[in-house]
């Protein structure tokens, strides 16, 4: 039963933005552009992605950033760094790990922990993290 299509649906486009599209078109094995569109949105997807806990993330490793350049700057104005400076340091590079760490479990899961998520990489950090808190080595 033919389709009766009595909608318009009017874009504006480039020269080329139209010539890429018509090849896209072209390429996919359709004759019309309606055809290729309505098969375009009906098989396919969208993501979308909360981007705010990785701009927390920015923000926190930005202020840390700062704090290492302070010390690189004290190092090289007088050629040595105290020991009060190194422990800050240190303290300042595990700040980092920790911060990328959280920051990309929260990007891949979410707000949900390691131990909430069932993807089997998960599954199994969560299982090596039990056993490892369960042997008598650790």
């Amino acid at each position: 039963m033919p389709r009766n299509r009595d909608e318009r649906f009017t874009i504006r486009l480039t020269a080329d933005e139209k010539a890429f599209i018509t090849g896209k078109m072209r390429e996919s094995g359709f004759n019309n552009l309606a055809d290729y569109f309505l098969h375009c949105v009906s098989n396919n997807y969208t993501v979308v992605v909360d981007v705010l806990p990785m701009l927390s993330v920015k923000n926190e490793l930005n202020k840390i950033g700062c704090n290492i350049n302070q010390i690189a700057k004290k190092a090289n104005t007088y050629g040595f760094l105290s020991e009060d400076s190194v422990c800050m340091l240190m303290d300042n590079m595990k700040e980092v790990r920790n911060t990328v760490n959280t920051g990309v479990d929260v990007f891949i899961h979410g707000n949900a922990t390691i131990d909430q998520c069932k993807c089997s990489t998960c599954q199994a950090n969560a299982h090596n993290k039990h056993n490892n808190k369960m042997s008598p080595s650790a």
